[in-house]
């Protein structure tokens, strides 16, 4: 597997002169304000809202009882408590059944679209969804080099990206390796690095369209092999 940081940084490129390095967050805010009634002069309040709703990003669901065991384990205050969204990031990671993922989602939600402690956002981590990973491999951003992309994609994201911003991966893109590039991508256009979340919305809502394909920013960087 090889990150090409060149690719990074065209995505980075096609999103400032598409316009829409801000299209995902203004979605989600109107959600979260319209739907699930948050005030947005006053989101603290509502921080447990937003973990119950992260956690059902999940690779693997749970029961009903097991949610509200988990969602008992977060203490918003404390929470609100940390000084960094390094220390938040560990703060989240030591629930139980919590990985990176999850993490990131909640401070996005938090931080970049409801602004909680605002000044953390030029250090938050884009949340590895498998949508955003499929998106790098089907931009080519991540070359599989030769891999099998049925076994090492779209069942399980980890065999392409080691998911532990603690290890340093020979085989597979480290976790540290794609989000540095990302912030050296996003930073050439005097962008926070989490910009890269609009990847999700490109692959969820066009790229993994056959209809819509055509219609991603991306759509000029995606090979005949992954077209429809």
């Amino acid at each position: 597997m090889k990150l090409k940081q060149s690719t990074l940084n065209e995505i980075a490129g096609k999103f400032v002169d598409a316009g829409v390095t801000e299209r995902h967050v203004e979605r989600e805010r109107s959600l979260y304000t319209d739907v699930y009634g948050i005030d947005p002069e006053s989101p603290e309040e509502d921080v447990q809202m937003l973990f119950d709703i992260a956690i059902q990003n999940r690779a693997w669901s749970l029961s009903p009882s097991e949610y509200r065991a988990l969602s008992e384990d977060f203490d918003p205050g404390e929470f609100l408590s940390c000084n960094s969204r390094k220390e938040a990031f560990n703060n989240i990671r030591e629930i139980d059944d919590l990985g990176p993922k999850i993490a990131n989602e909640l401070l996005r939600k938090a931080v970049h679209v409801l602004q909680i402690n605002e000044g953390w956002e030029k250090d938050l981590h884009v949340p590895l969804d498998t949508h955003v990973i499929k998106a790098l491999v089907k931009t080519k951003a991540i070359d599989l080099e030769g891999e099998g992309w049925e076994d090492d994609l779209n069942k399980n994201p980890q065999r392409v990206v080691n998911m532990d911003p603690d290890a340093n991966p020979r085989k597979l893109v480290g976790y540290t390796e794609l989000q540095d590039g990302f912030a050296e991508a996003a930073s050439q256009y005097d962008l926070p690095r989490i910009t890269f979340d609009e990847l999700w919305v490109e692959h969820s809502r066009l790229i993994s369209n056959p209809l819509l394909q055509s219609e991603s920013t991306l759509s000029e960087l995606i090979p005949p092999r992954f077209e429809f």
